[in-house]
């Protein structure tokens, strides 16, 4: 519709999420395996242009075909990607063709994203940049893309005392009114100098997330108490 030549042509990471994600879960229902083969090209086309090979961890957005890619990482964005990944792996067959592919770019991702954890559990806003603010929307979607990653035995459960402290921590910035503090809002664009203009407060983002790790955790075989 009104979107410009130059937004619809772009690749984004939060385009994952409303894209591979319910694909995937359109297949578990369906059967149809042009939704699983679907789920599984968005998620590789997305990983080829968006997925930095040094730390494993996804660029905001990314025009295929050109040099035109944004140089940061955000906490957030890497959440829609480790959530759709997530979905992804666990609702497609591992027999489907690129099932094995996807699988190598969440566990790189997974890798790059520990690395970055800060030790209260919450991860920053953009991950690498020491100055940028605690977050707790993208935390949230990543200890569910790690939480569910360890439930389907898609990763070793080493990394289970990494989402406890997460969780933990989140549990913390709860309001009165039961809605998650602390998130980002608005998104922004570009790097921590724009992003540092956002203000921090509640967002559907991060307490319907937060709900879904709650579920995650009360059902979880490894996390207890």
């Amino acid at each position: 519709g009104g979107w410009s030549p130059e937004v619809r042509e772009r690749l984004w990471v939060d385009t994952l999420y409303y894209t591979a994600a319910p694909l995937a879960a359109t297949f578990a229902v369906t059967g149809n395996a042009t939704y699983a083969q679907e789920a599984i090209r968005q998620c590789l086309v997305h990983a080829k242009h968006l997925q930095d090979p040094a730390t494993g961890l996804f660029f905001h957005d990314a025009v295929p075909g050109t040099a035109n890619r944004t140089s940061f990482f955000w906490a957030r964005g890497n959440g829609w990607v480790i959530m759709s990944l997530l979905d992804t792996l666990v609702h497609v067959p591992a027999e489907t063709p690129g099932w094995t592919e996807v699988r190598d770019s969440y566990c790189r991702l997974v890798t790059g994203l520990l690395r970055f954890q800060h030790p209260s559990g919450l991860w920053r806003i953009v991950p690498e940049d020491p100055e940028s603010h605690l977050e707790v929307s993208g935390t949230t979607m990543i200890l569910i893309g790690l939480l569910g990653g360890i439930e389907a035995e898609l990763l070793q459960p080493d990394a289970v005392g990494r989402v406890a402290r997460g969780f933990g921590e989140l549990c913390t910035w709860i309001g009165r009114d039961g809605a998650l503090q602390g998130a980002q809002r608005p998104a922004g664009l570009g790097g921590w100098e724009r992003h540092k203009q956002s203000t921090l407060g509640e967002c559907t983002y991060a307490t319907g997330v937060f709900l879904r790790l709650l579920s995650m955790v009360a059902t979880s075989k490894h996390l207890t108490g």
